[in-house]
């Protein structure tokens, strides 16, 4: 009788269908991935997912998803960077403690882009010149760790009437956040909404609004 050869294993089967979308909660800095795997007929023991931000910035996590052929082929991946746009690529894995083999690398066809971060802390007040047709608004965006590309800035005059302009305010995360509007009615009180925009022109991202209230004077 001969020696028993080494173990060899044959490759898993690759991943086929892969998609980027934003998950049903936290689409700031979480997106799902769904993959599909032909027939049932194989073994895997992990997949392995990688995430490439667009604009090569430095969070690109790889995640190892432990699971088998019955498990379910989707996986939220966390910790991205708001309003980034990414590219995803997953490897199915085949092991055991001595051997390992791995299926060829899939990728998805369209990136997908988590939320900017939402404006907080919203403010109206008068600018120091031009306060009976201008006013000033003020927001904040929580960390530097996040990507936008614009700002919709809307104000709303409380008594109806038709002077509501919205302004595209075309900026970046170093960018201050703030912007003097002008061509207003006046004595009118307005509201304010800020919707942080993220876009590289597509896929297009938003994150909407906080408002608040402030009276201009008569």
């Amino acid at each position: 009788m001969s020696d028993a050869s080494d173990k060899i294993r044959t490759n898993p089967p690759k991943p086929t269908a892969v998609t980027l979308s934003q998950p049903t909660s936290d689409k700031t800095t979480s997106l799902e991935v769904t993959w599909s795997m032909i027939g049932t007929a194989y073994i895997v023991s992990s997949y392995i997912i990688n995430l490439t931000p667009a604009n090569g910035g430095s969070n690109a996590p790889i995640v190892t998803y432990t699971a088998t052929s019955t498990d379910p082929t989707n996986y939220t991946v966390d910790s991205l960077t708001p309003g980034e746009s990414y590219t995803v690529t997953v490897q199915a894995v085949s092991n055991d403690p001595t051997t390992e083999s791995k299926s060829e690398i899939s990728t998805q066809s369209a990136a997908q882009r988590t939320d900017p971060s939402k404006p907080t802390a919203v403010t109206l007040s008068q600018p120091t010149s031009d306060k009976t047709t201008s006013l000033e608004v003020t927001w904040s965006m929580i960390g530097t760790a996040y990507i936008v590309s614009s700002y919709i800035i809307n104000l709303t005059p409380a008594n109806g009437g038709s002077n509501a302009p919205i302004v595209t305010y075309t900026a970046t995360s170093t960018d201050p956040t703030n912007k003097i509007v002008g061509g207003l009615t006046p004595g009118e009180s307005y509201t304010a909404t800020v919707q942080a925009v993220s876009n590289d022109p597509t896929p297009e991202s938003k994150m909407k609004f906080q408002r608040r209230l402030q009276l201009s004077e008569q």
